[in-house]
């Protein structure tokens, strides 16, 4: 059966965005690190398992949905900068992320973890927050949320999705073909 090129990235985008969307809802109870590395897995899965353009439509537009859905962060002025986290994470993942070896995906994507912190902590941190005008106590819960922690669970979610690598890889391989 011939489907549709577009059809098959739309519904593939669809499923990683939803399915990132419903974790993201439903473990909301378990803190940053358990929600923070299901996101992280999505994101690099969506590379492993749809390809470069289906990661970015995930990366750009999860943000966005879970702020709407009411789960995610509640100020929209970091909604944005969210976003160009997770950008810059899947990009570097993609470039240098599709490698042979489990532990080279793994040091892939601890360069990629490290430039998302890089990019959170310089703008969100440093630029976002101090214009806000928040208080003390919550410019510093702030500040933590989007910094060392997001390594971490970067770093938990991608090598998960690393690990899953030769099944996401085959899957997009497959879809290629039948494109």
């Amino acid at each position: 059966m011939n489907i549709n090129p577009r059809v098959r990235w739309v519904a593939t985008t669809g499923v990683f965005l939803a399915l990132l969307l419903t974790l993201q809802a439903f473990t909301s109870f378990g803190g940053q690190v358990v929600t923070g590395s299901l996101v992280n897995l999505i994101l690099a899965a969506s590379v492993f398992g749809g390809g470069y353009w289906c990661a970015f439509a995930v990366a750009l537009l999860s943000p966005f949905c879970a702020f709407l859905l009411g789960v995610g962060p509640k100020l929209l002025p970091l909604i944005p900068f969210i976003s160009l986290g997770n950008l810059a994470f899947i990009s570097l993942l993609s470039v240098i992320g599709r490698r042979d070896k489990l532990f080279e995906r793994c040091g892939a994507v601890g360069f990629a973890a490290v430039l998302k912190f890089i990019v959170l902590w310089s703008t969100i941190v440093c630029l976002v927050i101090p214009s806000l005008g928040l208080p003390e106590p919550q410019m510093n819960a702030l500040a933590l949320t989007f910094s060392w922690p997001q390594v971490m669970t970067a770093m938990i979610g991608g090598c998960l999705a690393a690990a899953f690598y030769p099944m996401l890889n085959k899957l997009h391989r497959q879809r290629s073909i039948e494109m």
